[in-house]
C-alpha cells in the first residue's frame, strides 16, 4: 500500500514537471519571436494616423486683355519737394546769345550739347554751338531732303532719314557706315536709350535695328504713320503717336507684341524723361476757323507719372502735374499749339516750341517749364517758326532752329539762348 502510494506521488510529480517544463518552453519561445512575427502583420492591421486637412485654393480668374490701355487718370497726383531748387525763385530770365545762319529744315543736338547736326540741301553739317566751327560735313545725293536726325547717346553716330533710306553716320570715322531701308517713307528716327537699338518710324511701321549687328530687332505694323516715338530706359517699352490722332501706341520690344492704345485728346507732340519715369503730352481740341475751317487749337499739356505692370501688359499713367500754357494766337487769329517738347539732361526743366499747325508765316513761341510743379518759367516769342529744338550745356541752354520759308529756306538760323548771369 504503501508502495502504490509512492509510485502515484512519482507520477504526479513527473506529470507537474513536464507541465513546467512544457509552460516554460512556450515562454521562451513567445519572448523569442512573438515580436517578429508581431512585425510580419500586415500594414493594415495598423492604423494610419489621419493626414491633416488642406483647402484647396481656387485661383484668381485671369484678368482679361483689351485692345486698349486704360485712359489716364484726370486727379493730379501732390509730387515730393524737388531734390534741387531753381535759384530764381520766379521766373528764369534767358538771353539770345547767337544766332547761326543756316539753310536747314532739321537740326539735332548731341547729348552733351557739344555739337548740332543740320541737314541742308546736298549736305549735312556738325557744328560747334559756341563758336560756330564747322566739325564735320557728310553729302547727301543731290535733290534728296533730309527730314529727320538724331544723335546716339554717347554721341558717336548719327542716324539720318531721307525718306526712302536711312543712313548712319559714323561721326569719328565720318564715314556713311550703313544704310537701312526701311518699310514705307522714314517719319522719326532715335536711338534707344542705351543706344543699342536703332528706331525708325515709317508711314506704317516701327522698326528697331541692332547698332551692333544692323539686323533688325523687330517690326510693327501701324494704324498710323509713326510721327513721334520715345523709348522708356529699359529698352523694353516704345510709345508711339500719329499727330493730330487721340491714341497713344504702347509697343513691347521684348516680346514683339502691342499692349494697346491709351486715349487722349488729339496728341501733337510728347517726350520722355531721361529716366522713363515722367512722360509729357501735348493735347489739342478741334476749332473752328472762319478762314481755314476746322484747325487744332490748345488743349491740355501735361506730365504723367508712369507705372509699368509687365506681368499684366498694363501702363497706368498718374497726372504729377499741368503746365502752364496760355492760350495764344497768332497772324490772323491762328491757335498756337505745341509742336515739340523735350526734357533738360537731368529731368529738371522741360522745354516747348509752339506755333499754328499748317502752312504759313507765323511767329511761334519758346517755353520753359520746370517738371516738378509745370510752372511756366519763360517765354519767348520767335521771329519764325520754330522747326526743332534741344538742350545745350547740361540744360543752361537752348538751341532753337527758326525757317520762314518753305520749300526753299528763307532766313533760317539756329538761336542760341542761354540763362542770364
Amino acid at each position: 500500500m504503501r508502495t502504490r502510494s509512492w509510485w502515484i506521488i512519482g507520477i504526479v510529480g513527473l506529470i507537474g514537471a513536464l507541465c513546467l517544463c512544457g509552460g516554460l518552453g512556450v515562454g521562451i519561445a513567445a519572448y523569442r519571436f512573438l515580436p517578429e512575427m508581431l512585425t510580419r502583420l500586415p500594414q493594415a492591421t495598423r492604423p494610419s494616423p489621419t493626414p491633416p486637412q488642406t483647402r484647396e485654393r481656387t485661383p484668381p480668374p485671369p484678368t482679361p486683355t483689351t485692345e486698349r490701355i486704360a485712359t489716364p487718370e484726370r486727379t493730379a497726383t501732390p509730387l515730393a519737394s524737388p531734390t534741387r531748387a531753381l535759384e530764381t525763385p520766379g521766373s528764369v530770365r534767358w538771353r539770345l546769345r547767337q544766332e547761326i545762319p543756316v539753310e536747314a529744315f532739321q537740326m539735332a543736338v548731341a547729348p552733351d550739347g557739344s555739337r548740332l547736326a543740320v541737314g541742308e540741301s546736298g549736305r549735312i553739317r556738325i557744328l560747334d554751338p559756341r563758336t560756330n566751327r564747322e566739325l564735320a560735313r557728310f553729302s547727301v545725293e543731290a535733290g534728296v531732303e533730309v527730314n529727320r536726325m538724331a544723335f546716339s547717346p554717347d554721341g558717336r553716330w548719327l542716324v539720318v532719314s531721307t525718306g526712302e533710306t536711312v543712313e548712319l553716320l559714323n561721326l569719328t570715322a565720318q564715314t556713311v557706315d550703313h544704310v537701312f531701308f526701311p518699310t514705307g517713307q522714314a517719319r522719326a528716327v532715335a536711338f534707344s536709350p542705351q543706344g543699342t537699338l536703332v528706331l525708325v518710324g515709317t508711314e506704317s511701321h516701327l522698326i528697331g535695328y541692332y547698332l551692333e549687328s544692323r539686323r533688325p530687332a523687330f517690326e510693327f505694323e501701324l494704324y498710323g504713320p509713326g510721327d513721334a516715338l520715345v523709348m522708356d530706359a529699359d529698352e523694353r517699352l516704345i510709345f508711339q503717336i500719329t499727330r493730330g490722332e487721340t491714341d497713344m501706341e504702347v509697343w513691347d520690344a521684348y516680346a514683339g507684341e502691342g499692349w494697346g492704345s491709351i486715349a487722349f485728346e488729339p496728341i501733337s507732340a510728347i517726350a520722355l524723361s531721361p529716366d522713363g519715369q515722367t512722360l509729357a503730352v501735348a493735347e489739342n481740341q478741334q476749332a473752328e476757323h472762319p478762314t481755314y475751317g476746322t484747325v487744332l487749337a490748345p488743349g491740355r499739356a501735361a506730365l504723367w507719372r508712369v507705372e509699368v505692370n509687365p506681368d499684366e501688359r498694363d501702363v497706368t499713367l498718374q497726372l504729377q502735374a499741368e503746365l502752364d500754357f496760355p492760350q495764344e494766337t497768332e497772324g490772323a487769329d491762328l491757335p498756337v499749339i505745341l509742336q515739340q517738347l523735350a526734357f533738360s539732361p537731368d529731368g529738371r526743366w522741360i522745354a516747348g516750341i509752339a506755333d499754328w499747325m499748317g502752312e504759313g508765316d507765323t511767329r511761334g513761341r519758346l517755353y520753359l517749364w520746370e517738371t516738378a510743379t509745370g510752372r511756366r518759367l519763360a517765354r519767348e516769342i520767335l521771329p519764325g517758326r520754330p522747326l526743332g529744338l534741344g538742350f545745350l550745356e547740361d540744360g543752361a541752354g537752348l538751341a532753337v532752329l527758326l525757317g520762314t520759308g518753305a520749300p526753299v529756306p528763307v532766313d533760317h538760323r539756329i538761336q542760341i539762348w542761354t540763362t542770364a548771369p
